[in-house]
Protein backbone atom coordinates (compact mmCIF):
# COMPACT_ATOMS: atom_id res chain seq x y z
CA UNK A 1 0.00 0.00 0.00
CA UNK A 2 1.33 3.22 -0.86
CA UNK A 3 0.69 5.75 2.16
CA UNK A 4 -1.84 8.44 2.04
CA UNK A 5 1.23 11.34 2.11
CA UNK A 6 2.39 9.70 -0.94
CA UNK A 7 -1.16 9.27 -2.78
CA UNK A 8 -2.70 12.35 -1.96
CA UNK A 9 -0.84 14.91 -3.88
CA UNK A 10 -0.43 12.51 -7.18
CA UNK A 11 -4.11 12.03 -7.17
CA UNK A 12 -5.23 15.41 -6.47
CA UNK A 13 -2.94 16.54 -8.95
CA UNK A 14 -4.44 14.38 -11.75
CA UNK A 15 -7.55 16.19 -11.72
CA UNK A 16 -6.27 19.71 -12.57
CA UNK A 17 -7.71 22.31 -13.05
CA UNK A 18 -11.05 20.77 -11.02
CA UNK A 19 -10.28 20.52 -7.87
CA UNK A 20 -9.61 17.45 -5.93
CA UNK A 21 -9.39 16.56 -2.56
CA UNK A 22 -8.64 13.37 -0.79
CA UNK A 23 -10.01 12.06 2.65
CA UNK A 24 -8.81 9.07 4.12
CA UNK A 25 -10.18 7.07 7.02
CA UNK A 26 -8.00 4.82 9.54
CA UNK A 27 -9.40 1.66 7.99
CA UNK A 28 -7.28 2.40 4.77
CA UNK A 29 -10.11 3.53 2.74
CA UNK A 30 -10.34 6.76 1.09
CA UNK A 31 -12.57 9.34 -0.32
CA UNK A 32 -12.21 11.18 -3.06
CA UNK A 33 -13.80 14.78 -4.03
CA UNK A 34 -13.79 16.55 -7.15
CA UNK A 35 -14.87 20.16 -7.36
CA UNK A 36 -15.76 22.57 -10.27
CA UNK A 37 -13.58 25.95 -9.07
CA UNK A 38 -15.13 27.89 -12.08
CA UNK A 39 -18.86 27.49 -10.67
CA UNK A 40 -17.55 26.15 -7.14
CA UNK A 41 -19.83 23.15 -6.95
CA UNK A 42 -18.93 19.92 -6.14
CA UNK A 43 -19.15 17.56 -9.55
CA UNK A 44 -18.25 13.90 -8.36
CA UNK A 45 -16.95 12.02 -4.95
CA UNK A 46 -16.38 8.31 -4.80
CA UNK A 47 -15.98 6.80 -1.32
CA UNK A 48 -14.88 3.61 0.10
CA UNK A 49 -11.93 3.15 -2.22
CA UNK A 50 -9.45 0.64 -1.04
CA UNK A 51 -6.03 2.20 -0.62
CA UNK A 52 -4.71 -1.64 0.14
CA UNK A 53 -4.98 -2.03 -3.75
CA UNK A 54 -2.96 1.08 -5.02
CA UNK A 55 0.39 -0.37 -4.78
CA UNK A 56 2.19 0.51 -7.58
CA UNK A 57 1.71 4.03 -10.16
CA UNK A 58 0.27 1.56 -12.29
CA UNK A 59 -2.81 1.25 -9.57
CA UNK A 60 -3.11 5.14 -9.19
CA UNK A 61 -3.48 5.70 -13.01
CA UNK A 62 -5.95 3.20 -13.53
CA UNK A 63 -8.18 4.56 -10.21
CA UNK A 64 -7.65 7.88 -11.84
CA UNK A 65 -8.55 7.06 -15.30
CA UNK A 66 -11.49 5.21 -13.70
CA UNK A 67 -13.17 8.03 -12.06
CA UNK A 68 -12.13 10.37 -15.04
CA UNK A 69 -14.23 8.15 -17.08
CA UNK A 70 -17.17 7.94 -14.93
CA UNK A 71 -17.05 11.31 -14.81
CA UNK A 72 -17.73 11.54 -18.39
CA UNK A 73 -20.41 8.95 -17.86
CA UNK A 74 -22.14 11.42 -15.43
CA UNK A 75 -21.47 14.40 -17.76
CA UNK A 76 -22.82 12.84 -20.70
CA UNK A 77 -26.25 11.06 -19.54
CA UNK A 78 -26.92 14.71 -17.52
CA UNK A 79 -26.29 16.68 -20.87
CA UNK A 80 -28.75 13.91 -22.62
CA UNK A 81 -31.12 14.23 -19.35
CA UNK A 82 -31.32 17.91 -19.95
CA UNK A 83 -31.99 17.53 -23.70
CA UNK A 84 -35.01 15.13 -23.02
CA UNK A 85 -33.33 12.12 -25.12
Amino acid sequence: MTSSVDLRPIIEAAFLPMTCVCDFAPGGSMTIRISNPAIEAEEFTVTGIDTTALVTIRDIVALVLEVKSEMRLRRSASYLHQRGR
